[in-house]
């Protein structure tokens, strides 16, 4: 799992920095901000729509694997292999 979706995660946050303007951060520059104070100020709220965006596919992508668990091993022996949606699955079925 981690090796299908951290890359993809990395893809998506990298598009999103490379698609900031860069006038933005030079603007930050020249006005004096710290790199601390641009990134919280400037490259933070830019790239929050592409984080959110990245958050809620993972946690799409991390329910849709209950299936997966839920058919090769019913959770594993004492519920080690439980996601979160095999887990609710397991417990409210």
């Amino acid at each position: 799992d981690a090796w299908t979706f951290i890359p993809f995660m990395m893809i998506m946050l990298l598009a999103g920095l490379q698609a900031m303007s860069r006038e933005v951060l030079e603007a930050a520059r020249v006005d004096g901000a710290t790199a601390w104070q641009t990134f919280w100020q400037v490259t933070f709220p830019l790239m929050l729509p592409v984080s959110v965006t990245a958050v809620i596919l993972r946690i799409i992508f991390k329910l849709k694997l209950a299936d997966i668990i839920i058919t090769v091993t019913s959770g594993g022996p004492g519920g080690a292999t439980d996601s979160i949606s095999s887990f609710i699955y397991r417990e409210y079925r």
